[in-house]
């Protein structure tokens, strides 16, 4: 990760999953992936994070398949990075494949 001093945003990845991601979960992916302090994670009920999902038009698709007796789900969705600035407003919205250089920049140009 590019370090961008005073720049560095506050980063919130909102759940998807919710039955599946918990807190510890997201403290070991963060170990893992060594992600920066900065970085935040929205958790809660699925009805509470659907209107995040609305509002900020992530399709959410659940399928539960049944493999061997073991019934498990498997989430799809829209992969999107908005960077917002700090009086709320939307600057960007990057939808994958994006390059991370480019949320770079426009991050850097709202700081």
């Amino acid at each position: 990760m590019t370090d961008l001093g005073s720049a560095a945003p506050a980063v919130v990845a909102v759940s998807v999953n919710p039955p599946a991601d918990t807190a510890s979960a997201f403290r070991q992916d963060a170990r893992v992936w060594k992600l920066p302090r900065s970085w935040r994670w929205g958790l809660g009920p699925e009805r509470t994070l659907a209107r995040v999902w609305r509002d900020y038009a992530i399709g959410v698709q659940v399928q539960r398949k049944t493999i061997a007796g073991v019934t498990v789900r498997d989430v799809v969705h829209t992969e999107a990075a908005y960077v917002i600035d700090a009086r709320g407003d939307e600057r960007a919205l990057f939808v994958w494949p994006y390059r991370a250089a480019d949320v770079e920049k426009v991050v850097r140009s709202v700081s």
